[in-house]
């Protein structure tokens, strides 16, 4: 049996509060506990194994034997035979004081206690996010001789002490607030003696302050399994997380005496803490490790190591939108080592994750709380980076706005954090990004990528991109394919007029005439008023339909020409504009913009993300659903509908090489079309 546990120290003076917020945490009162402790040192070397001969060592229940034997006969130098003084009483808390349900206090004779033989091992060597020892705990039946039981497999009696407190239980976390008591000191044969309980003057507090002890632990049976071990890592982190404004929880010290339990270790270097900020009100930052700019001092370029989140460094457990300490697992087994090799070599090391399910807001209302606590997404990453325990910077994206990826706003962000911004700081030949977005088909291994925003992002920065399977695993390369390639519109070769269509350029052909567009959201409808129909005088209506009729029929009684830069998608809605030029006894013409809806999705998020040098009018970015409804409702415009002509626009890019490169970076993190 393995134990993972925290410890925390709290005040006399905050005692009451911590009781009650445990209750509170635990949803219990508290349960009373009072215990003797009695310590044992090994006398013998370790491994040599005895043949426990003592009077009445059958008491021993039989299926622990063997366990007994083992345990007594291994690597162990010290054991606590301990007693339960009480019955653990359910208690409740009372203005701060645990009172318990039963107020008798008849106290139990030492000869029939139920006594159980306890072994806590000195915690696994090396940095540990939570102490993680070995543990045993084997029941003995009262009236054995305990003396002589214990002094047959190699034992000598040590000390005792005398435990108070209260404990809870949070599904399967044990938290005990309790103190250990220094009691009169007697020979070992009258170890068990409880006459001290009669004079409360011989017992006081091991610590003179009145301070009390908090271990917060997790008990798993076979600890060597490492999926076991995170999920109670992350466990007992989330618990810290919780409970962080109320004590600080930490690993315990593990060369404290055995008799005085595990110190709390001192609080970290401030420089281990994670510092947290929000940007922008929608991306949330975190970085965990020394807070230094670094450029100063540095004759080299350095080297980034950037990573997916979700299928790349972890994997969900549970719910997949779920977000907390217990919600994940590690993508492989050797992404921790992985990623502590690249710091090792001198790489800053990053994550970047789209997290649109999450909200910066306190209490979001429409979203479920699960998903789209932002306490909720702290702790998770606290969780994985306290795992890590190296330097490393984390951005969530949870908006659909410049942060989110393949949008480079995140490696922005990065490079004004550490002071990176200039040309030549970063390394950007041997810099690189991880992540699953990559364009894969389905293989037998994982399902089908949802997107490529993954391997847009290292495009857009201009990195290498692998895969996890590459990166973690060393596979090969797999085939992929991009929905949309934006490029490819650059060079794309231009239809002409065909089914009657007029010839471009189109230009104005009467006095005053009606013309209407008809194109998706993003095709290039407004662009193309401003450069061709204004300047031949067209005045411009653009506002929802009944308004849009009413300033169009204002500017036709003045005798000005009109277009209309609308969807205009189906026969019906037409159909208003038609019967309004007929109205007025002048042609109407219509411009069809022929883009297609994924190159539309592009042009949108590059004209709201972009203000102002590509977005004069200053607009936002479009739902999904204007270009879903869009190809719903579109119908091809006709001639027979009662137009003059009907003018077929391709998309053509034009702008200034700053404005073109702007363009051709992929922005759309999945196409909705």
């Amino acid at each position: 049996m393995h134990e993972f546990s925290l410890y925390g120290q709290v005040s006399g003076q905050g005692y009451s509060v911590l009781l009650q917020q445990l209750a509170g945490v635990a949803r219990m009162q508290p349960q009373y506990v009072r215990e003797l402790h009695l310590v044992y040192k090994s006398i013998v070397p370790p491994g040599l194994r005895l043949i426990p001969g003592a009077t009445n060592s059958d008491r021993i229940q039989s299926p622990e034997v063997q366990r007994v034997s083992k345990m007594l006969t291994n690597s162990l130098y010290y054991v606590h035979l301990v007693a339960s003084i009480e019955e653990r009483k359910t208690s409740t808390v009372q203005s701060g004081q645990v009172k318990a349900a039963n107020d008798t206090k008849e106290r139990q004779d030492a000869r029939t206690v139920n006594w159980r033989l306890d072994f806590k091992d000195i915690p696994e060597p090396g940095t540990q996010v939570v102490t993680s020892r070995l543990i045993s705990s084997i029941p003995i039946e009262g009236g054995t001789d305990l003396v002589s039981f214990m002094k047959a497999f190699g034992f000598e009696y040590v000390s005792r002490h005398f435990v108070e407190g209260a404990q809870f239980y949070d599904q399967d976390t044990t938290l005990f607030l309790h103190r250990p008591l220094n009691i009169p000191p007697v020979e070992p044969n009258k170890a068990t003696d409880l006459s001290f309980l009669d004079d409360s003057e011989s017992v006081k507090p091991v610590d003179a302050s009145g301070a009390y002890l908090v271990q917060a632990s997790i008990e798993a049976v076979d600890g060597t399994n490492s999926e076991l071990k995170d999920r109670a890592t992350r466990q007992l982190l989330g618990l810290k997380e919780t409970l962080k404004q109320a004590i600080d929880l930490e690993p315990g010290d593990r060369l404290a005496a055995v008799a005085n339990f595990f110190k709390p270790a001192s609080a970290k270097d401030a420089e281990k803490k994670i510092s947290w900020r929000v940007v922008g009100n929608s991306l949330v930052t975190g970085r965990y490790g020394p807070q230094v700019r670094l450029r100063q001092g540095r004759a080299t370029a350095v080297k980034i190591a950037a990573f997916d989140l979700d299928d790349t460094i972890v994997s969900p457990v549970g719910n997949k939108w779920a977000r907390g300490p217990e919600s994940w697992k590690w993508w492989h087994p050797s992404v921790p080592e992985r990623l502590r090799s690249l710091h090792d070599q001198g790489y800053l090391v990053t994550i970047f994750s789209n997290q649109a399910n999450v909200s910066v807001k306190d209490a979001p209302k429409k979203l479920p709380k699960d998903t789209a606590s932002l306490a909720n997404l702290k702790a998770q990453l606290a969780s994985i980076v306290q795992q890590l325990d190296l330097p490393i910077s984390f951005y969530a994206a949870t908006a659909h706005d410049r942060y989110r990826k393949p949008r480079t706003g995140m490696w922005d962000e990065l490079l004004e954090d550490y002071d990176l911004q200039s040309d030549g700081l970063v390394d950007m030949s041997q810099s690189f990004y991880v992540g699953d977005a990559a364009g894969r088909e389905k293989s037998d291994e994982r399902r089908k990528d949802h997107a490529t925003s993954d391997r847009d992002l290292a495009a857009n920065i201009g990195i290498d991109f692998k895969t996890p399977e590459q990166f973690f695993l060393g596979a090969q390369v797999e085939p992929y394919e991009r929905v949309f390639e934006p490029k490819q519109w650059l060079t794309m070769e231009r239809t002409s007029s065909v089914n009657g269509h007029a010839p471009l350029p189109f230009l104005k052909k009467h006095k005053q005439e009606l013309v209407i567009a008809c194109g998706s959201p993003g095709s290039g409808k407004s662009t193309y008023f401003w450069h061709v129909l204004e300047p031949q005088g067209f005045k411009r209506v653009n506002q929802d339909r009944g308004r849009c009729l009413r300033v169009a029929r204002d500017f036709l009684v003045t005798g000005d020409s009109v277009a209309v830069d609308n969807t205009n998608a189906d026969v019906e809605t037409r159909k208003y504009w038609i019967t309004l030029a007929r109205e007025f006894g002048i042609p109407i013409r219509c411009i069809h913009f022929t883009a297609p809806a994924r190159l539309c999705e592009h042009n949108d998020a590059v004209r709201a993300l972009n203000s102002p040098l590509m977005n004069p009018e200053g607009r936002t970015l479009l739902p999904g659903i204007a270009f879903r409804s869009f190809l719903q409702r579109f119908q091809h415009p006709k001639i027979d509908e009662g137009f003059e002509d009907i003018t077929a626009v391709d998309f053509d890019f034009k702008g200034t090489p700053e404005q073109q490169a702007i363009w051709s970076k992929y922005w759309v993190s999945k196409f909705v079309t």
